[in-house]
């Protein structure tokens, strides 16, 4: 039982009378100093009047006192974490989940105080320990769905969302969290739905107004995603989030000067958005405005808050400008500090590792020992890879008007497959891809199964799925052992123009960092080269070669040659490729205008840039 003068002071705290509690908190402090009651009492007291220094000071006397006292720790940690101090609130909620491991809300906090301090693999850890003891915690799902997503599996987080509106289905933050997921997960449909549903919980919020507004304009249905952000504006006049949304739709539909208008109230503020400048960057390029892109990104770029990714989205921009302008070494210079601003994570000796394993677990007999998996599908899946900008995606486009094809956008199935390969029969010691050889005809015909439905699910009334997954080249033995239907399409360009609209690219994608680098676009480019020519060797699937500079210059005779491969009949539609409500895509449309041959022979002015890819194609038949 407390003493009289706690119990007092306590009941003053409770009614909100929060500064006589706090002085005969004092009060009984001076009489019993090291009271770890009271000293959490006051502490909480303290943070609750916005006093966190004084809370921590008063939590750090109390485990002093006691260093087993569970609620002081935790109550240490919440302070700190409210002092921006995620590194030191981890160390002191780590101390309270371990004297009160029976406390879900604790572990949460220090998943929390992980995430902040950039320890994302291990605030993902302390979450699926979470959902594991405790699997109704619908908290712990929700937030170990966001950092599945922040650490690039949107599937999990998919996963750990769902299970949270199932039980659930009235958390509109879930539903949110899902759609986002679903969108990192290449499933725009479900992410559709996901939003609809959040909109209906919460009409007022415009969070799944705005989240919809840009899965519409990514899916190409730009005037029902002009809607939604006009109607946004129309509640929230001068949303920078929605009047952003409408500029990317007038760069995506060839206005660029009226997205300029539109974001001139924008820029003209103080401290613009990174947001506002890269997309006024972009719409500036597509105005051929190059000097002025130069001169204000210049100027942007003096932002001392701009973060890394976004300097690194500007630099790319101003290069692209002083190539136009035909300032080749100063175009160079910038597209290198570009990429200096996030250190590449390509490892090209890995990655020639991994080739080589491949080459040597796919081999003749793996291919005789599971020739024929179970029976045909109904739609068939069509790989169409190669490196970023050799053409993929306007191919995807052309072929998605066929009234039988279908654009799918880059699709994750091949890759999640490969980690099904190895959970079922791989082994540290025999890891993927060795472990092929010891998978189980059973255990090939289920994985056989959920890839034909997951392609099934896509087509509609299509006969064939078109994905493009930039990394699908190192998955063709997989997918031609889960569907003897599969057909691949090898989109290849001039090898100086390859390596030249890669280095002048940034992406976001981590799985792409092999750009960063002439060194590193020569190794890629040879790994490339040198695994297809196994798949055409070895594997069985007929592997088509598609032309860049062909598809451009002759579209028509180059669909020719590929719907013949498909074993399809000409539909005059591919040549209405220009029309935005005729190719069937999961993703934005890549042609808005008729195809050009401006591109080709772009790269002959960085030629002596790039020695490595010059000796790669001196070296072997890697070109045609």
């Amino acid at each position: 039982m407390p003493a009289a003068d706690l119990q007092e002071a306590m009941e003053r705290h409770r009614h909100g009378d929060l500064a006589a509690a706090r002085r005969l908190y004092l009060q009984h402090l001076q009489q019993r100093p090291g009271d770890v009651e009271g000293l959490c009492l006051l502490a909480a007291l303290e943070g609750q009047g916005g006093n966190h220094s004084g809370a921590e000071a008063a939590y750090r006397r109390a485990v002093a006192e006691d260093a087993d006292h569970g609620p002081a720790y935790a109550g240490l940690g919440a302070s700190l974490l409210l002092q921006d101090r995620p590194g030191d609130a981890a160390e002191a909620l780590a101390q309270a989940v371990r004297l009160m491991p029976e406390q879900p809300e604790i572990r949460l906090q220090l998943a929390l105080a992980l995430q902040r301090s950039g320890r994302l693999p291990q605030a993902r850890q302390v979450l699926t320990d979470v959902v594991k003891r405790w699997p109704d915690h619908l908290p712990g799902r929700h937030n170990l769905g966001l950092v599945l997503g922040q650490t690039g599996d949107p599937d999990g987080s998919a996963e750990q969302f769902r299970f949270v509106v199932r039980k659930d289905p009235t958390r509109y933050a879930a539903w949110l969290g899902l759609a986002r997921a679903l969108m990192g997960a290449n499933d725009p449909d479900g992410a559709e739905k996901a939003l609809i549903r959040a909109g209906e919980l919460c009409p007022d919020d415009p969070d799944a107004k705005r989240l919809l507004g840009n899965l519409l304009r990514g899916r190409g249905r730009y005037p029902e995603a002009e809607a939604v952000f006009e109607a946004v504006l129309a509640d929230r006049p001068g949303d920078t989030a929605a009047m952003l949304g409408l500029a990317e739709l007038d760069l995506a539909l060839g206005r660029a000067s009226r997205g300029l208008e539109r974001l001139a109230p924008l820029l003209d503020k103080p401290g613009a958005g990174p947001g506002v400048v890269k997309i006024a960057a972009r719409l500036m390029i597509a105005d051929e405005r190059y000097a002025e892109v130069v001169s204000r990104i210049d100027r942007w770029l003096e932002s001392p808050v701009l973060r890394p990714l976004d300097r690194a989205a500007l630099l790319s921009t101003k290069g692209r400008a002083l190539d136009e302008l035909g300032e080749t070494d100063e175009a160079w210079r910038t597209w290198t500090g570009s990429h200096a601003q996030i250190p590449s994570r390509f490892d090209g000796a890995h990655f020639t590792y991994a080739v080589d394993h491949l080459i040597g677990a796919y081999d003749e007999e793996v291919f005789a020992a599971h020739r024929d998996v179970g029976p045909h599908s109904r739609s068939m899946p069509l790989l169409v890879v190669g490196t970023p900008r050799s053409g993929k995606s306007i191919l995807e486009h052309l072929l998605a008007c066929h009234p039988r094809i279908r654009g799918a956008g880059e699709l994750r199935h091949l890759g999640a497959m490969t980690h099904e390969v190895a959970r079922r029969v791989g082994s540290p010691q025999r890891p993927y891809p060795a472990c092929i050889r010891a998978l189980r005809g059973s255990d090939l015909e289920d994985l056989a199964r959920e890839y034909r439905r997951a392609i099934d699910e896509l087509a509609g009334d299509a006969t064939w799925v078109v994905d493009t997954q930039p990394t699908n080249f190192l998955h063709i033995g997989l997918a031609a052992l889960l569907n003897p239907d599969v057909k691949v399409i090898f989109c290849r360009r001039d090898p100086i123009d390859t390596a030249w609209a890669c280095f002048r690219t940034h992406f976001a994608d981590p799985g792409l960092d092999f750009v960063a680098s002439p060194e590193g676009i020569a190794r890629y480019l040879t790994g490339m080269y040198r695994l297809m020519r196994h798949w055409q060797s070895t594997g069985p699937v007929g592997i088509l070669e598609v032309s860049y500079e062909d598809l451009v210059r002759s579209p028509r005779d180059t669909l020719g040659t590929v719907i013949e491969y498909l074993g399809l009949e000409w539909a005059d539609e591919l040549m209405d490729y220009t029309d935005p409500g005729r190719p069937k895509l999961a993703g934005p449309p890549a042609l808005i205008r008729p195809l050009d041959d401006g591109e080709i022979g772009r790269g002959a002015a960085y030629r002596d840039r790039f020695d490595e890819v010059i000796r790669l194609m001196t070296e072997g038949d890697h070109v045609r």
